[in-house]
């Protein structure tokens, strides 16, 4: 999106590079917690404007024993922000997590992963460049056996 401005810090990657995208205000970080940590504690980072925190694989971090790190983040972070959670598992050390972070919070479920659809047919396609890969995405979802599509 022109105009956007991302920033993604990760351990194992070069720091001065980093530090780079980090001046200036940022539209989305992409962090882990312990190169986030890093940043925040040089003074790099600044997260007092932080409109939504989200924390994807809350049940792995803290399976990874993140929790103390995932408590000095949001203790950056403003009361006003909007918090989501995308887990595995919401039960255990991750709903006492969601108790502690997050303030009305909506529950979304999605059917179990364990169920089968025999009917589902997953394909990989291999295209040559953008126009092949227009070409044969049309001639896919022109067929007329063809009832719904993921791509």
């Amino acid at each position: 999106i022109p105009g956007l401005k991302v920033a993604t810090v990760l351990g194992g990657m070069p720091y001065p590079l980093q530090i780079r995208q980090l001046t200036g205000p940022l539209d989305i970080l992409i962090a882990t917690p312990g190169r986030l940590l890093d940043h925040l504690a040089s003074g790099k980072c600044v997260l007092s404007n932080v409109e939504m925190l989200v924390l994807d694989e809350a049940d792995r971090m803290l399976d990874m024993g993140f929790i103390d790190d995932i408590n000095v983040v949001t203790s950056h972070t403003p009361d006003t922000k909007q918090t989501v959670m995308f887990s595995a598992t919401f039960a255990g050390h991750v709903g006492r997590l969601a108790q502690q972070l997050l303030k009305e919070p909506q529950r979304i479920e999605v059917a179990s992963h364990t169920e089968t659809h025999e009917n589902i047919e997953q394909r990989l396609h291999w295209a040559d460049n953008p126009h092949h890969k227009d070409q044969l995405l049309e001639s896919i979802l022109a067929a007329p056996e063809l009832d719904q599509a993921v791509v």
